[in-house]
């Protein structure tokens, strides 16, 4: 969490392993409207001007997302940014979060794991 700063346009920014999503929210320091960008990786701490590293998530104006294209177990870390008055784009927080499994997580591991078909029922007749 990070508390008010005199330069930060973002305070109070949370990230929290939800089943099957990570919810991040955020409260905005800025008056107006001011545009967010969240970036997401499986690496560690993301370098947003690294595309192979980072993948643009998000970008709006409102103060939550939730990332449900994540898989359990898995760590994430997130960046985000927020477009200051001069229209630059200034790093504002990160966070790293291992996802919870969801309902459909489980199902999909229980179907992997399930052999399906038809057989035949009869005995073998040899």
């Amino acid at each position: 969490m990070l508390g008010r700063q005199r330069d930060r346009l973002v305070h109070h920014f949370r990230a929290s392993a939800e089943a099957g999503f990570v919810d991040l929210r955020w409260r905005a320091s800025a008056q107006g409207d001011p545009r967010f960008r969240l970036f997401r990786s499986e690496r560690d701490l993301p370098v947003p001007a690294d595309p192979p590293t980072a993948d643009l998530l998000w970008e709006g104006t409102d103060t939550a997302y939730q990332d449900r294209g994540v898989a359990g177990r898995r760590r994430y870390s997130y960046v985000l940014q927020a477009q200051g008055p001069d229209g630059l784009w200034h790093e504002q927080a990160r966070a790293r979060v291992k996802a919870k499994f969801g309902a459909m997580d489980r199902s999909a591991i229980e179907a992997d794991n399930i052999a399906t078909g038809a057989y035949d029922a009869r005995p073998d007749r040899r």
